[in-house]
C-alpha cells in the first residue's frame, strides 16, 4: 500500500466525480472524474485506478498531468476509482482517498405486445386483451379506418395482462384497432392494426297476429288482450272490455252455434 506524503512527498487531492451520464452505447455508462492539481515542480502526471471492489484495482491509465478524465463503457454495477501522482523520476505516491459510484443504465426498451385479440363481440362494445412482457399500461385506439380517431381512456395501472371494453359501436361495422402499452421508464410500444366486426343488430320479433277462439257455454263475453272467448248457443253476443285496456280489437260476427263445446279456432 502506497502512503502519500511520507515517502515522495507528494499532496495528492480528494478523487471527485464532476459528471456522470450515461453514453449511447447500449447497457453502458460514462463518468467523467475530476481532481484538484498538485502544485510540486516535478509532478510528472496521474494514474487511475478502478475496479469493482474496494482497493482491488485493475491496470493503471496513466493521464498525464490532466486533471479530467473520461472513462466509458461502464457496465451496471459498483465501481471504486482511486488516484496516484508521479514524479519525474518515476516516483509514485500511495492512492488517494476511493470513491465508488453505482451504475445503473436507463431503461430505454419498449414493451413487447403480444396476444392481441378481440372478444365479447355485441352489436355495440367489444373486449380488447392482450399481453406485455414487463408491467406497462393500457389504451386502445379505434375507428372505422386506420386513421382510428377514437381513443379509449388511459388505464394507468402497470400491468401485464391488458383488457379494455369498448362500447358505443355501431352495428354491423368494421372496426380497425391498435394498442399502446407504456412502461414505468416512459418507454412507448405500439401494435400494429388489427380489426373486428360487431355483430349486426338484434330486431324484437314482432307482436303474433293468430287469435284464438275457444267455445265455452253460452253466456256475456270477456275479452281481455287478443283473445276472444265466447259464444252463445246461436250468435256471439255481450262483450265487456277491462277499464284498463284499450279497445283495439277487430270485432266479427259468427254464428257458431253448430260448433261443440270445447272446440278451438285459430284466425
Amino acid at each position: 500500500m502506497r502512503e502519500i506524503g511520507k515517502k515522495y512527498g507528494f499532496i495528492l487531492a480528494v478523487l471527485i466525480f464532476s459528471v456522470i451520464y450515461f453514453s449511447p452505447t447500449a447497457f453502458a455508462a460514462d463518468a467523467t472524474l475530476t481532481w484538484s492539481a498538485n502544485t510540486e515542480s516535478d509532478l510528472a502526471g496521474y494514474k487511475i485506478y478502478y475496479g469493482t471492489a474496494s482497493r482491488k484495482y485493475g491496470p493503471a491509465i496513466n493521464v498525464g498531468k490532466t486533471t479530467t478524465y473520461l472513462l466509458t463503457g461502464l457496465a451496471n454495477q459498483t465501481y471504486y476509482f482511486a488516484l496516484t501522482a508521479y514524479d519525474t523520476a518515476g516516483n509514485e505516491s500511495g492512492y488517494s482517498v476511493e470513491v465508488s459510484r453505482t451504475f445503473t443504465t436507463p431503461d430505454t426498451t419498449a414493451p413487447l405486445i403480444s396476444s392481441i385479440n378481440a372478444t365479447n363481440i355485441t352489436n355495440s362494445s367489444v373486449v380488447i386483451i392482450f399481453g406485455t412482457n414487463e408491467p406497462a399500461d393500457t389504451q386502445v385506439q379505434y375507428g372505422p379506418t386506420t386513421s382510428y380517431g377514437s381513443s379509449s381512456p388511459l388505464a394507468a395501472a402497470l400491468v401485464t395482462v391488458h383488457s379494455q371494453a369498448l362500447s358505443a359501436l355501431q352495428p354491423s361495422t368494421l372496426y380497425h384497432y391498435r394498442v399502446l402499452s407504456k412502461d414505468a421508464s416512459g418507454n412507448l410500444a405500439t401494435s400494429s392494426d388489427n380489426t373486428f366486426t360487431t355483430a349486426a343488430a338484434t330486431t324484437p320479433p314482432p307482436p303474433s297476429t293468430s287469435t284464438t277462439v275457444v267455445i265455452n257455454p253460452a253466456g256475456d263475453t270477456t275479452i281481455v288482450g287478443n283473445t276472444s272467448v265466447n259464444n252463445t248457443s246461436t250468435m256471439l253476443n255481450t262483450y265487456t272490455w277491462p277499464a284498463n285496456k284499450v279497445a283495439n280489437a277487430v270485432l266479427m260476427k259468427f254464428n257458431l252455434s253448430s260448433l261443440p263445446a270445447g272446440a278451438v279456432i285459430q284466425s
